[in-house]
Order: structure tokens, then sequence, then C-alpha cells
């Protein structure tokens, strides 16, 4: 079946009128959104090109990153249609963009303790570990 991915400007505006810019991943008719985290004025959005308009401060930065985010919803999509994974639109969103590592704040901590005892941050490791207990 047909899967696609694609940049939009959500309808609903926030509470300073803004409206917020999504990845619309769709398959089978069904569509889920993965927001940007930006906003941006309607009369910025260009809806025949689905980009931003030179006339917003930050278009060609917003442009930039709204490609490189559609390139990597659309590599994740070829990536599960070469396995053969028939899955929903929630699904394949999951698993575009599920997290890259799954360290634990503690885990973390305790690596970060290592690293200042290998540099020798005896005082920095004290005060560090102290935080911890």
């Amino acid at each position: 079946m047909s899967t696609s991915a694609k940049i939009i400007l959500r309808k609903k505006p926030n509470a300073k009128g803004l409206y917020p810019l999504a990845v619309r991943i769709t398959k089978d008719r069904r569509s889920t959104y993965k927001h940007i985290g930006h906003y941006i004025e309607l009369e910025d959005w260009d809806t025949k090109n689905l980009k931003v308009k030179k006339s917003h401060p930050n278009a060609e930065s917003l442009n930039n990153l709204l490609t490189s985010r559609l390139s990597e919803a659309r590599k994740g999509l070829i990536v599960l249609q070469t396995n053969n994974k028939d899955a929903t639109a929630r699904q394949i969103k999951k698993e575009i963009y599920k997290p890259t590592s799954k360290l634990a704040f503690f885990d973390f901590a305790d690596e970060h303790l290592e690293a200042l005892e290998a540099e020798k941050k005896i005082n920095r490791h004290s005060t560090d570990s102290a935080w911890l207990s």
C-alpha cells in the first residue's frame, strides 16, 4: 500500500496565532504527524511549494530544516519498505523517530563521573558525586 511523507502547516494556531510545522506520514489513508518544533505565521507559508516564504526572517534555515526532516522521514520509510514490514502510520512514526540512545540518567551520570576520574578532576568528581547521593 502507498506510504508518503510530506511537510505541512497545521491548521490550528497556538496562543500567539502562529501555526506549527509538521511532517505528515500517511499510510492507507491514515495520517500521523510529527511536529518539528517551529511555528510561523500563515502569510509566511507557501502552500504551492510547501516551504517557508522568503518574507520570513529565518526562511532559509527553516527550509533547510524542513528538507532534512523530510529526507529523514523518507529514508526511514524506504528502510521499512525494504525490510517488508507492513505497519500502520503510527508504527511507522515510532520506528522512524525512535530515540537513538536508551541511556538512563544514572547510567549517563556514572559515565560522566568515570570521565572526570580519568581526567583526574577530583574536586569536580566529588562535587558531582554528591549530587547523586
